[in-house]
């Protein structure tokens, strides 16, 4: 395959849904917030239960802005009850 072939291939895929491409620019700033987030929510019960109850509005409430996209990656990485790593 040349890379005419491989750009017509590419040229008819459908285009990232816009949440995708938001989050893929919010992702390599986000490093230190998302350390910072999951920090104080490994030493802070009620912002960890906050997060599991609403999360986004616990991190509107405190000043993040984030697509649902790292939302939800954040709580992947959300700490449980006793405040250890999934």
């Amino acid at each position: 395959m040349d890379e005419h072939e491989l750009g017509r291939l590419i040229g008819m895929l459908q285009p990232a849904p816009a949440e995708w491409t938001r989050a893929a620019q919010e992702l390599p700033f986000l490093g230190v917030e998302l350390d910072d987030i999951l920090a104080r929510a490994r030493g802070d019960d009620g912002f960890r239960e906050a997060l599991r109850t609403d999360a986004g509005s616990a991190l509107r409430e405190r000043g993040y802005d984030l697509s649902p996209s790292v939302v939800a990656h954040i709580m992947r990485r959300l700490p449980d009850a006793q405040g250890n790593e999934p």
